[in-house]
Order: structure tokens, then sequence, then C-alpha cells
């Protein structure tokens, strides 16, 4: 996972299924999914990007529709929160 800017996040999926998932605050990226049957594009619309993520810990906030051939496929919302253990 790598976020910049605290506006755009991506996301690599490694494995039989591969792809790249990005989700950019106010804008559609196409992103592909690399599968044995073929190649799949589907739209992703950022709606929101907030993080608040250091070395220390943080938030990470993403909300974001899913479509195919710019028809909606799904909404959603995806919050991580990170904190530090100390040993």
């Amino acid at each position: 996972m790598r976020i910049e800017n605290n506006k755009l996040v991506s996301l690599n999926r490694t494995g039989s299924i591969g792809g790249r998932l990005v989700v950019e605050n106010g804008k559609r990226n196409t992103c592909f999914y690399d599968m044995p049957e073929g190649s799949l594009a589907i739209g992703i619309y950022g709606k929101a990007v907030e993080s608040t993520i250091t070395d220390n810990g943080g938030r990470l906030f993403m909300s974001y529709t899913i479509d195919a051939h710019t028809n909606l496929i799904s909404e959603n919302t995806v919050e991580i929160t990170v904190k530090e253990v100390k040993q």
C-alpha cells in the first residue's frame, strides 16, 4: 500500500489474481485485474481519501465506487487504524 499526499492510495495485489487498485480523491481511475482467464478493467472513483498515517501509526479512510463500463457495481468504505506496538 502506498499513500501519496493524503489524496491517493494504491494497493497492489499479487498471486493467482494480480492487479493494482488506485483510489484518488475526486478522480476516476481505470484499474486492471489479471486473471488466468484474461484481464478485467474496472473503474474506481475516489469519493474520499483521508490519511493521518505516520511511522508511529494513524488512520486511513477511503470511500470509493467500483464500476464496469460505467455501470455501478458497488459503493465501498474502508477504514484502517494502525497502532504502534511497544515491546
